[in-house]
Order: C-alpha cells, then sequence, then structure tokens
C-alpha cells in the first residue's frame, strides 16, 4: 500500500485545474490576469501558464489528473481492505505519502495538517488490521514519505521534531528494541515472521536529491551515510540467522532520484546481499514498473529519470500535462534501453530488481498489492535454467548466490488490484471496489518473482509489442494515460 495522499479540501465538482479543491462558476474569468497564479499554474521548469483544463472531480477522486484523493476514497480502499484482505495478510508493507501534495497556493499546507493526516492514516490502519485470534498483532511496516515532511522533500538530521511525531503516531508499528534508531535517523527493521523475514523500513529521505538538508551518502556525519552503515550491519546480522530481508521505503534507488553517492551505495548493498535480500519494494513513482540495479550500474544510460510528479510525486508541476509531456515518453526509452542491455545469458550476481507499486492516489487508477511468499524451505531451485552458468560462477566472486526461490520467505507471486474510477464516480451511491487487474504468474508467466524472471521479463517486454502494450496499459493502470506514447 502506498501514497494515499488523502485531501480534505477535496471537492466533488471542483475543477482538476484548482487541485479539485474550487467548483468554479461562471462569474469568474479565466482570461483574468489578476487570477492567472490561481487558474493557470506554472511548471516548475517552465513559466509559461498551463492551459485551462475544465474537467471537474468525480465523487471518488479524478483519474489522470492531480487531484489528490477524496476522504471517501481512503475510506473506500480501507473498507474494501477489511472485507476481502485482512485475513490473509502476514504483515504489511506501507510505504508513505499519508497527506496530501502542496499543489495548490489558495490552500498551502501547515505541520499542522500533515501531522493531522499522517495520525488519521495510522489510525485508520490500525483499525482494519486488529490483532489476530491469538492476540498478536499484525506486523505493519511504514515509511516516511517525502510529502509527509514540511516542506516537502525535506528532513534534518534526527533526532528532530518530526520524526519525534512518527514515532509517537507510530509507537504499535516500531519494535521497541528500535526506538533510538528511528528517532536519530526515522528508518528501522521489523522482524515480521519470526526467524525467518525481517521487513527494514529505510528512510528514503536521506538519500533523495531533492532533500537538502542533507548531502549523499559519502561523509562519515551525513545521516545517509550512517542508514547505509546501519542497514550493512543488519544485513550482516540476518545473514548470520539465516533469515531474508525486504527492503521497503518511499522513493526508490532511482539514478536520479538518490544522490550518486547514496545511489552507488544502495547498488553495491543490494548485489553485496543478494543471498539475503528477497525483495525490494518502493512507491512513490505511482507508476506500475520494474527496473534493474546493476554491476555496472544502470546500463540504459543517465538521461531518463522519473519525472517529479505524475510519475514521481515530489516537486510541483504542471496540472493539465498529458502523459507525454509528464516526461513518460524520456522515461520509457531509458526504461526500454535497460530492459535491452539484458544479455541472453545474464549472471544473476550483476543484477537486483525493484518493484515499484503504484498508488491508491488517483494519479491514474487506485491501486493495492498482495504478494505471497514460500513457506517452506524446500530442496533445490527454480532459478531459469538460462542462469545455471552463473550460479556455479557464484563461487569464484565475493558475492554470494542469490537466495534459492525455495528459500522460506522468498516471493513467490503478487496480484495486483485496481478500482475502476471511472465506473465508480458514475456510481456515485455504490461503494467503489477493488478487482484483480493482474497476477504475475497467471498474466506474466513468472514462475517466481526471482531476479532471473524478472530479467526474463524485460528482455520479452522489449521484443514483444503487444506484451509491451499489455504493460504500457498497466503501468497507467488503465487510465488510457499512454494513448500519447508512440
Amino acid at each position: 500500500m502506498t501514497d494515499l495522499h488523502p485531501d480534505e479540501h477535496y471537492l466533488e465538482g471542483a475543477a482538476v485545474w484548482t487541485s479539485c479543491h474550487t467548483i468554479v462558476g461562471e462569474d469568474i474569468d479565466v482570461h483574468d490576469d489578476d487570477n492567472a497564479s490561481f487558474l493557470h499554474p506554472r511548471s516548475s521548469s517552465s513559466s509559461s501558464p498551463v492551459p485551462v483544463n475544465t474537467t471537474i472531480g468525480g465523487r471518488y477522486g479524478a483519474p489522470n489528473t492531480i487531484c489528490d484523493s477524496p476522504l471517501g476514497l481512503v475510506d473506500a480502499t480501507f473498507d474494501w481492505i477489511d472485507k476481502n484482505v485482512v485475513d490473509s495478510v502476514d504483515f504489511v508493507v506501507w510505504t508513505g505519502d499519508n497527506a496530501r501534495h502542496d499543489s495548490d497556493n489558495t490552500h498551502p499546507r501547515t505541520q499542522d495538517e500533515i501531522n493531522a493526516l499522517n495520525k488519521i492514516i495510522a489510525n485508520k490502519v490500525l483499525k482494519t488490521f486488529p490483532p489476530g485470534p491469538d492476540g498478536r498483532p499484525i506486523p505493519i511496516i511504514p515509511s516516511i514519505g517525502n510529502n509527509d515532511v514540511y516542506p516537502h522533500n525535506i528532513l534534518h538530521q534526527g533526532p528532530n521534531p518530526i520524526l519525534q511525531y512518527f514515532a509517537t503516531i507510530w509507537t504499535e508499528f516500531i519494535p521497541e528494541s528500535m526506538a533510538k534508531t528511528f528517532a536519530r535517523g526515522g528508518y528501522y527493521s521489523v522482524e515480521a515472521v519470526a526467524d525467518k523475514i525481517t521487513v527494514v523500513s529505510l528512510n528514503t529521505l536521506y538519500f533523495y536529491i531533492h532533500n537538502a538538508a542533507v548531502d549523499g551518502c559519502k561523509e562519515e556525519e551525513e545521516p545517509g551515510t550512517e542508514q547505509m552503515d546501519w542497514l550493512e550491519t543488519e544485513l550482516d546480522k540476518l545473514r548470520t540467522r539465516k533469515m531474508v530481508a525486504y527492503l521497503t521505503g518511499h522513493v526508490p534507488p532511482e539514478k536520479k532520484s538518490y544522490s550518486p553517492t547514496c545511489y552507488s551505495r544502495y547498488t553495491k548493498i543490494a548485489l553485496a546481499y543478494q543471498d539475503v535480500i528477497v525483495g525490494h519494494l518502493f512507491g512513490h513513482a505511482n507508476i506500475d514498473h520494474f527496473f534493474l540495479l546493476s554491476n555496472g550500474g544502470n546500463k540504459g544510460g543517465e538521461e531518463g529519470s522519473p519525472p517529479e510528479r505524475g510519475l514521481v510525486g515530489g516537486a510541483q508541476v504542471d496540472k493539465n500535462v498529458t502523459f507525454h509531456a509528464q516526461g513518460l515518453s524520456t522515461y520509457l526509452e531509458y526504461l526500454w534501453m535497460q530492459y535491452d542491455t539484458v544479455p541472453e545469458r545474464a549472471q544473476l550476481k550483476d543484477y537486483a530488481i525493484v518493484l515499484v507499486s503504484p498508488s491508491v492516489v488517483p494519479t491514474y487508477n487506485p491501486t493495492l498489492r498482495v504478494f505471497s511468499y514460500q513457506l517452506d524451505n524446500a530442496d533445490g531451485d527454480t532459478q531459469d535454467n538460462e542462469d545455471d552458468d552463473a550460479e556455479e560462477q557464484y563461487h569464484h566472486h565475493r558475492r554470494p548466490s542469490p537466495a534459492p526461490s525455495t528459500t522460506f520467505g522468498f516471493p513467490q507471486e503478487f496480484t495486483q488490484y485496481w478500482c475502476n474510477l471511472t465506473h465508480a464516480n458514475k456510481h456515485p451511491n455504490t461503494p467503489p471496489t477493488y478487482e484483480i487487474e493482474y497476477r504475475t504468474r497467471e498474466d506474466y508467466g513468472l514462475k517466481n518473482l526471482g531476479v532471473s524472471e524478472w530479467l526474463g521479463l524485460a528482455r520479452r517486454i522489449v521484443r514483444e509489442e503487444d506484451l509491451k502494450t499489455v504493460y504500457l496499459d498497466r503501468m497507467v493502470v488503465q487510465s488510457g494515460a499512454n494513448t500519447t506514447i508512440a
């Protein structure tokens, strides 16, 4: 679950170019210079006015726009989880952004509002995932998003009041043994399944290139460096205990989203601990996709990077831009190049896979993702045969082999759920529901969620146009936003 972005100011019937905050009457002249800054919000990269979009927000949201989530959508999402998912969940990964974007200068955000929204969502999560029949709470692992702080993106080294507040409202989520660690850095780990699976919640704001309060992961005193050192220590402990780990956080470790030193350090850790780390789970980007971390860097080049809102929720940008103008075209070129450079007989030691889940906020359509994992250690491995030679070579390298897919806790598949907001808004008196969009095993043919399976899918996507079209449709959650991409 990621990027809920609840907005208490959202109004059904409001114009989307007001962030769905104002119902515009005929008495407002959209060409009046006095209203220019309100009616024509400017891009962060351009001084030209944005064309006015007359689309209005629906009861449950405005897909394909910059509007955040109405509280009705958030409530409906938790209601659906309560009725359909709770009984089958072992632990919950929740990767942040529980406050609205700062996208409307007539309704500026405040620290009090951000705190209140985060507390509201934390309480909803606790209510939705109560302790089980044995009285034990379901492990819930939240992460801090770049819009969960004020100003957005900016978080100073801890201890600080923001981390102190999160420690207070997340006291049910953060293990007591991790309280001091969280107070200093906003990161922690949870043993989600005793002696088997640990989930590490990273504070990616200390890696984030747009956080001007910190400076990368090179100097010892930097909080990013401290966090990376702590992460390695945690992974060493897990390796000794023969446990597996999922690394989670808000901002994915994409080359131009992290500072260069943090990106390099994260990639090295991801590859050095492939026997421990079985998943990299992130949000922030709003689009459904996966990308590669590799030994030689992301070989697709450095030109492409997810844009900051619409693709990656961050800085304020155009409010009425097309899918193409949001920069997905450029990012896709980068992604296709990355997929296309995967060798036919790839060495698994050279790659790690980052899974980016699309959001609840209807940048496109709302989504949720449910994983299943291996329950019993079994003999053998189900990795693709094409990588058997690479497996043999691991004994000649310092980096260990990736964990076998038969290891307890290894991710086997996920089911992607989506809510069709176009349908929901046409039937406002019927609570919206989530339906299966796709399953990785049935719809992509992935035997499991191991590196070799994702590398094979990457190769197929760039070679099979029909599959690429389906992948693009799912990338923007069936919203049709990809129709402007050639």
